[in-house]
This record gives structure tokens, C-alpha cells and sequence, in this order.
């Protein structure tokens, strides 16, 4: 959580981050607990390919399967 608050704050980011207590597996539920839109939260992809850790944060409004 630190890093992603250091990204923030160095890039002068417009942004509040909220810490849920519990894991959320997808937007709606996360959006519902932060009582927020899913267009207002972010989902975090984590891709592992040829040994590497891709990361992604896409909005939470568009539908993502893999």
C-alpha cells in the first residue's frame, strides 16, 4: 500500500484510496463497500507471462475476463 500511495503522491495524483477489511473479488462488491460507482474504483490484473509480473489497473466499470 505504501508504494501505491508514494506513486500517488509523486505524480500529484487526484486520488483516495480506501483500504476495505475484507477481499472483494469483483467491482460491484467493491464499489457497494467503498459506496461508491464501479467507475470509481479500479481493478488491479496481475499477469504472470515468461517469468514475469505484468500489473495492470484498468477502471472498474468494463467487464475483464481471462
Amino acid at each position: 500500500m505504501m508504494r501505491v500511495k508514494e506513486f500517488i503522491k509523486k505524480r500529484k495524483i487526484r486520488a483516495k484510496l480506501i483500504v476495505l477489511k475484507e477481499t472483494v473479488e469483483m467491482a460491484k462488491k467493491a464499489a457497494k463497500a467503498a459506496n461508491a460507482d464501479t467507475s470509481q474504483v479500479v481493478k488491479t490484473l496481475l499477469l504472470k507471462a515468461d517469468n514475469e509480473v505484468i500489473g495492470v489497473l484498468i477502471p472498474g466499470n468494463p467487464e475483464a475476463e481471462l
